[in-house]
């Protein structure tokens, strides 16, 4: 199969780059012939309205504009397939990816009447016509409303162009994807997916729903835990916290938010405190649990606690993604726990840290 694989993220260090690559990969590894077209990289100007595309030409036309859309334009026309990634701007493609389809006029001739839906669409003079289309929309939100217009531009685009739409992959929470080394079992199912989805469609042209299910499904318990977390992801942002740092370790205080909101009313005591202190980070951070609730402390030095854990950060990443085991960390000191130690062993019922995000050991 021959497909053009349209990047629109303008950043290459963020959510969308990380599900683009896994995807491409997976394209890979069926075979494909890509196009790997990066419009960030590429001198693409604006269209200019002026139609002189349209004139002298029975197939294709030719665009004035002479830069680096020709390259696109070239092989998009005997493609098999087009696939598009973009991050949802306000709501919509980004600006690079919305150039990059006012530029494919020239493929544009006309219009034409389809009597079998009582629609109008473009006639098109592409070499090869019923192409498949995959669109991969990346947002830093859940999923309810945000990719609704994009969704709905994407399908008038593929309707009017005559394409094949495949599949219309939404991923939201794409802060977690920044957190994916220390990543639970759910975010690594979701990556696995994305690879394996290239993979399908390169070599059937098809992706199977489950897998689309998969790729889609939410991370977050529930809106309330997801915003607390999108809050300290921005906090991290406003004090400086470069993007690269998410994806080389995970934050201790999304990982104690996150751990805070999955207290399981059920198994938890009326009253506890779990304090986490993290030298290297010279931090001190408490999980304060009353009546079912558990409440998140981000200094906490001078507070009593029930249970005092003190590990350094990316150990604590690493026991929370179920890489290192928590007895393992304390024969070797690098882990110390004091206080109630029948609490500290109850913590993988209290939080709920089932098989897809587990305290090793305790």
């Amino acid at each position: 199969m021959k497909i053009l694989y349209v990047r629109g993220n303008p950043r290459d260090n963020g959510g969308t780059e990380i599900v683009g690559n896994l995807f491409l990969r997976g394209l890979k590894k069926g075979g494909a012939e890509i196009l790997d077209f990066r419009l960030s990289e590429k001198n693409i100007g604006d269209c200019r309205g002026c139609f002189a595309c349209s004139a002298g030409f029975d197939r294709c036309g030719k665009c004035v504009i002479d830069d680096d859309m020709a390259e696109a334009i070239e092989f998009f026309d005997s493609a098999d397939a087009l696939v598009c990634l973009s991050p949802v701007y306000f709501y919509s493609m980004s600006a690079q990816m919305k150039r990059f389809f006012d530029r494919c006029f020239p493929f544009v001739r006309g219009y034409r009447f389809d009597s079998e839906n009582g629609k109008m669409l473009n006639e098109t003079g592409f070499e090869k016509k019923d192409k498949k289309f995959v669109s991969i929309s990346v947002g830093s939100g859940r999923h309810d409303d945000v990719f609704e217009a994009l969704s709905h531009t994407y399908k008038m685009i593929a309707d009017a162009m005559g394409f094949e739409y495949v599949a219309d992959i939404t991923r939201g929470e794409s802060a977690y994807f920044a957190m994916r080394e220390l990543g639970s079992v759910r975010v690594r199912k979701v990556l696995s997916a994305f690879e394996s989805a290239g993979e399908c469609f390169a070599k059937t042209g098809r992706i199977p729903w489950e897998r689309i299910d998969t790729m889609c499904m939410s991370l977050s318990r529930g809106r309330e835990s997801f915003a607390k977390n999108a809050q300290v992801f921005w906090r991290l942002r406003r004090n400086g916290t470069p993007f690269e740092s998410f994806s080389m370790v995970s934050d201790p205080r999304i990982l104690l938010h996150e751990m805070c909101g999955m207290l399981n009313p059920k198994t938890a005591p009326e009253k506890a405190d779990f304090k986490f202190v993290f030298p290297d980070k010279n931090w001190s951070m408490l999980l304060s649990v009353r009546g079912g609730e558990c409440a998140f402390l981000d200094n906490a030095r001078d507070n009593p606690a029930d249970v005092t854990i003190t590990v350094a950060s990316g150990d604590w990443a690493d026991v929370m993604s179920a890489r290192r085991n928590v007895s393992a960390l304390m024969r070797s000191g690098r882990m110390k726990v004091t206080g109630n130690m029948s609490l500290f062993a109850s913590m993988k019922r209290i939080f709920s840290l089932g098989e897809d995000r587990r305290v090793g050991g305790v």
